[in-house]
């Protein structure tokens, strides 16, 4: 959907969008110190987006094989024999998922009597999933060592005298190494992290192309 925009220029996925920052010359080291708050006070924003990023990213490799695919089957005739052996598969396939059907609907009654007897316990079952869950998404953060990226960032307008655009971006790129471990690569990166600040407004967003 996304790629048959005729109209956009240029898609983002959103991190952080806030109010502008106040630039008064004597406390430059102060909005520095605003903007490492940004990642440090709030990592699960940047994770969540960095999940949508990565599942965009397996969608579109498998609809590229799929396409591929579709443009180059395999071009071959099937004799009688294959026909004949093509049915037969077709029946075993039958009776193996008519016996399978049967299988789940003892495993399904089974069950039912066990949830029956042991709610209390899946319950609680239920939370302690959870709480892993939370725990190893947090392992996750500090554990993708193979994740690379670089920040892009423009400034204009009153912040934009006051600092350059590497000074943010430097800023920025030791707050998401020391936070998540990630490491740097200005050339060929898998993720780019693109900053906007003027007088307007303050964006942080991943290009999705």
């Amino acid at each position: 959907m996304l790629k048959k925009l005729k109209s956009a220029e240029r898609l983002f996925l959103l991190i952080k969008k806030q109010s502008p920052f106040t630039v008064s010359s004597p406390r430059k080291g102060k909005i520095l110190n605003e903007i490492q708050k940004l990642i440090n006070d709030d990592p699960g924003s940047w994770l969540d987006t960095i999940s949508i990023w990565k599942n965009l990213l397996e969608l579109d490799t498998k609809k590229e094989t799929l396409s591929q695919r579709a443009s180059n089957p395999l071009k071959r005739k099937m004799g009688e024999n294959e026909i004949i052996a093509k049915k037969l598969k077709v029946e075993e396939m039958q009776k193996i998922e008519t016996t399978h059907k049967e299988c789940q609907l003892e495993k399904q009654i089974e069950e039912n009597a066990l949830e029956q007897r042991d709610s209390v316990t899946g319950q609680e079952t239920l939370q302690e999933e959870e709480c892993q869950n939370d725990v190893g998404k947090a392992v996750d953060a500090h554990n993708q060592d193979d994740l690379t990226f670089r920040v892009s960032c423009r400034c204009s307008g009153t912040i934009g005298k006051a600092f350059t655009a590497q000074e943010i971006g430097r800023v920025i790129g030791i707050a998401l190494m020391k936070q998540f471990g990630w490491k740097t690569d200005l050339r060929t990166p898998n993720l780019e992290i693109f900053v906007h600040l003027n007088d307007i407004y303050f964006v942080v967003g991943i290009p999705v192309f």
